[in-house]
């Protein structure tokens, strides 16, 4: 059943399931973030639009964007693709799209036929989408959930070829390139040219993900080559526009108090209402909750008493408890083995394979669709099933492992059990056989092995007991239950093999940093997001830290506390460095600036601009003079610290750069690079003297060893490498 015939001024709120296009009358909160979204579309071929699980993209798409690409005559085309095995060409599922957002709004456009490249569709001479009132449209692929190709689309080498050849086929488009294939056959037929117009624009390209993708995006440099600066990320709601959305959506079932009383149950941070963080998805779920109790009661508004006790959290794990109320049990284990992916992604399952699983049957499927757990979508000529969204995901991730660890220590306490019954038998047998006179040496040395062997059955036993209180223990320090991970560990370590012991040992203390004689000095709290670098100052006294929230902060070492917070940037502060002197602090960030800080007065005195994607690295030489800066746009920037100016921009990386370092002399600059590359270059000449290959995956940091004659570079491939 789709939101869009159920949605109304009594039923305001989908829940976890996304806004329709015909439900945009209804959907609030993202007018500026789809206002920008259109912008990004009509500026260039490839738009990116990424954010968080949860924040709402789907909707922002369908509901927000939709409405906006049809008024300025352009025809959405939204794609969602089927990679599992045994799925439909992937170019033809793309063609089945078009022809159906055709059909269902009375566009006229030609059809992609079989063995066509997508270059080839869109750049025939007649490939024109007309609207029922004569408007030229163009047309826009919106590929859904494409972080999908990184996860089902990397699973075999099949799956891994036919998305390889998707994304050639996506690179043509946007660098407006000729297929190969083409060319070839151009060649040998030259008439064939004349069935085509490069000079057409062709459609755009919206991809949008998770943003936990972006990195695997990033690297799709040899598919598509325009820069993808051309992007919006999509952050949490501030409590002020969630509460906005809550009134609009709810004009007359929510007060202005009772809004942001639930703004504050979403996120319980005693902060000022804007600096507070709300997740579309959940609030989505949390109004329809209180809304659906506010039915039962018969009430006109939805009061304040609804939301008293409880959290929003609770919420959606009682929501998800309670979508199987009254089914077998081997449905719910059906969803959380079958519809989850090994990690805890959603994955989709045909509904002929899951009616062929003990315990599912059609009418408890409808069930779920019915309690909005999960979602029917036709694709490809089959019917999937899926959670609708990645919200529940996390929830049924941990029902699924709190289960399997109960199944875990059950078994491995009727091992123990049975070994002990075993245990028990033998030492019976072994005293009645001892009262037989014939054969008493045999049956004393037969009863001397079984010892031997019922011993072993109950070593065996332990240790498998101790295997998942190691687990438990692994899980509880995760979940920062400290007392409890120690508890756990303990008993483990006591049933374990020595050398098992040992190794279980050295893997918790890995993990989780329990190293003795290794004391916790402070743990100093204070920003709100991820924090992305720290640095030191020169004379060890102060510590920077930069963070997703875009502050930066000042702590003192000596006393663990705030002395300063630092605002300026307008997006994820990703790097900090101090100057020698340690009197200025430069940063780099997503707003692809550069800053210069004043460390005593904590004002900003420099904003340095000409880098045209994100800043992802800053040092200082080591005069301080100068200041390098490595970007998402394959470039560094040195600039003169004194005037501001940029001085030279070094060229040569093929992809984002994720690391500099000067050398201990100042001559020589490094620098690390998603194109698997190590660069030296010359600071005077701004040339490049060496190109290091040796990485089989992105380089991530770099750094000059105190004498300046050993380089180090760290790569995602897990190793380091040394170079002379």
């Amino acid at each position: 059943m789709s939101i869009d015939t159920v949605i109304g001024a009594e039923h305001p709120w989908p829940g976890l399931e996304s806004y329709g296009e015909d439900a945009h009358g209804w959907f609030h909160g993202r007018d500026l973030e789809a206002d920008e979204l259109l912008a990004l579309v009509q500026r260039e071929t490839l738009t990116v639009l990424y954010g968080r699980s949860g924040l709402g993209k789907t909707s922002l798409l369908r509901a927000g964007l939709f409405p906006r690409l049809r008024t300025e005559n352009y025809l959405p085309i939204h794609v969602h693709l089927l990679l599992n095995d045994g799925a439909p060409d992937i170019i033809g599922q793309i063609g089945d799209a078009i022809a159906r957002e055709c059909r269902l709004h009375g566009v006229e456009g030609p059809a992609l036929k079989q063995a066509t490249t997508l270059w080839e569709y869109f750049h025939q001479k007649d490939c024109d989408f007309w609207s029922s009132n004569d408007h030229l449209l163009t047309p826009v692929l919106i590929f859904d959930q494409f972080e999908e190709i990184f996860t089902l689309g990397r699973e075999n080498a099949e799956r891994r070829s036919r998305c390889d050849a998707l994304l050639a086929e996506l690179g043509d488009l946007v660098e407006n390139r000729q297929p190969q294939s083409l060319r070839l056959k151009v060649e040998a037929d030259t008439t064939l040219a004349e069935q085509f117009d490069p000079r057409r624009s062709g459609p755009r390209i919206i991809l949008s993900f998770r943003e936990d993708y972006l990195a695997d995006f990033d690297i799709l440099y040899e598919y598509l080559r325009a820069r993808t600066s051309n992007r919006l990320r999509l952050l949490p709601m501030d409590g002020d526009t969630a509460k906005g959305a809550i009134k609009t959506a709810g004009a007359g079932l929510v007060s202005e108090a009772v809004a942001e009383q639930i703004v504050r149950f979403i996120d319980q941070k005693a902060q000022p209402l804007a600096r507070l963080h709300v997740e579309p998805a959940l609030l989505s779920l949390v109004c329809r909750e209180l809304n659906e109790k506010r039915i039962e009661r018969h009430e006109k508004e939805i009061s304040a008493d609804l939301i008293a006790g409880g959290s929003a959290r609770l919420i959606v794990e009682t929501f998800y408890q309670q979508g199987f109320a009254g089914l077998d049990m081997r449905v719910k284990y059906f969803v959380e083995d079958r519809l989850l992916t090994k990690d805890g992604y959603r994955d989709s399952c045909a509904l002929d394979n899951a009616l062929g699983e003990p315990g599912v049957s059609e009418a408890a499927l409808q069930t779920l669709v019915d309690r909005r757990l999960l979602r029917r979508e036709e694709r490809g000529g089959q019917v999937r099933l899926e959670l609708i969204h990645d919200v529940l995901a996390i929830v049924a991730k941990a029902s699924r492992d709190a289960r399997r660890e109960a199944e875990a220590l059950a078994e491995a306490q009727r091992q123990v059990a049975r070994q002990k019954r075993r245990q028990r038998w033998m030492a019976a047998a072994a005293v009645c056989l001892v009262a037989v006179l014939t054969g008493v040496s045999w049956l004393a040395w037969d009863a001397m092995q079984s010892r031997a062997v019922a011993e072993k059955a109950k070593q065996e036993g332990d240790h498998n007991f101790g295997l998942a209180l190691a687990e438990k223990a692994d899980r509880a320090f995760a979940e920062h239950r400290v007392n409890d991970g120690y508890i756990y560990a303990a008993h483990a370590l006591a049933r374990l093999k020595e050398s098992q012991a040992s190794q279980v040992k050295a893997q918790l203390i890995g993990e989780h940093t329990l190293r003795p004689g290794i004391p916790l000095l402070a743990s100093l709290s204070g920003h709100e997001e991820t924090v992305y670098w720290v640095a030191f100052s020169p004379d060890g006294k102060t510590l920077a830290s930069a963070s997703e929230d875009k502050t930066i902060k000042l702590w003192d070492v000596a006393t663990g506390r705030e002395t300063r917070s630092l605002r300026g940037h307008a997006d994820v502060v990703t790097s900090v460095a101090f100057a020698p002197d340690g009197k200025t602090l430069a940063s780099g960030s997503w707003d692809k600036t550069v800053k210069l800080w004043d460390v005593a007065s904590g004002k900003e005195t420099r904003s340095l601009r000409g880098h045209e994607n994100d800043v992802t690295s800053v040092a200082f030489s080591p005069d301080g003079k100068t200041l390098a800066s490595g970007s998402a746009d394959t470039n560094i920037k040195l600039w003169n610290v004194a005037t501001g100016r940029e001085t030279r921009s070094l060229r040569g990386h093929k992809n984002a750069v994720n690391s500099v370092a000067f050398s201990p002399d100042g001559k020589m600059l490094a620098s690390g690079s998603w194109d698997k590359t190590v660069k030296l270059w010359d600071v005077v000449s701004g040339k490049e003297t060496l190109s290091l290959r040796g990485h089989e995956n992105s380089v991530t940091s770099v750094a000059f060893s105190p004498d300046g004659k050993t380089l180090a570079s760290g790569s995602v491939g897990k190793t380091i490498k040394l170079w002379d």
